[in-house]
């Protein structure tokens, strides 16, 4: 294992930070002590949230995690997942046809039972397996990115209408009425087709 890559996905444990870094719930007094420790000029006599955007802006853009830390210190590195795909995770895939194969034998469903079928069906899980895998995640992948260039133009085609007028009485105001006359506010409202 000279080269190696660990994936993970996004879940909280993975993704530990070296350095924690205040949010907008932090003490007014934490955010001043991070400002300070991080020699950014600021005033102490400002609200919290002029304090916390300035925190933002001054956070390093490189974010740095505990546990890519320590598989750098033997040697690894770190692949993140986009957020929300588990999918370009064949581990996942993994993970699903040991629990169905799991789930069609255990008729006892006593933990230590389970805990045996499953190492017997992980025991099962082949090279050819996990090729086969990687390779439909690349597979994937690669057609993801080919149709990226669809979501592109389509949200560059987007256009959002912002109301400007005085209020939204004038716009709404019929259809979130609390009238006794229900009817009225509804006749303004089309079906989806």
């Amino acid at each position: 294992m000279e080269k190696s890559v660990l994936v993970v996905d996004n879940a909280s444990y993975h993704n530990v930070k070296d350095e924690k870094s205040p949010t907008s719930g932090t003490r007014k007094d934490e955010m001043i002590n991070w400002l300070t420790q991080h020699n950014v000029e600021h005033n102490p006599k400002v609200t919290k949230p002029e304090l916390y955007k300035l925190i933002k802006h001054h956070m390093e853009q490189e974010t740095t995690y505990r546990l890519d830390t320590l598989l750098e210190q033997h040697g690894r590195k770190v692949l993140r997942l986009p957020p929300y795909h588990p999918e370009l995770n064949p581990i996942e895939k993994i993970w699903a046809m040991v629990k169905n194969r799991v789930a069609a034998r255990n008729i006892t469903f006593k933990l230590n039972d389970v805990e045996g079928l499953a190492r017997e069906e992980f025991s099962k899980i082949t090279v050819d397996d996990w090729s086969n895998l990687c390779n439909h995640v690349n597979k994937y992948e690669n057609e993801l990115i080919e149709k990226q260039h669809i979501l592109d133009n389509f949200t560059e085609s987007l256009v959002f209408s912002v109301n400007t007028g005085s209020s939204d009485e004038d716009d709404f105001g019929s259809v979130f009425s609390d009238s006794n006359d229900s009817d009225d506010g509804l006749a303004r409202i089309e079906p989806l087709n």
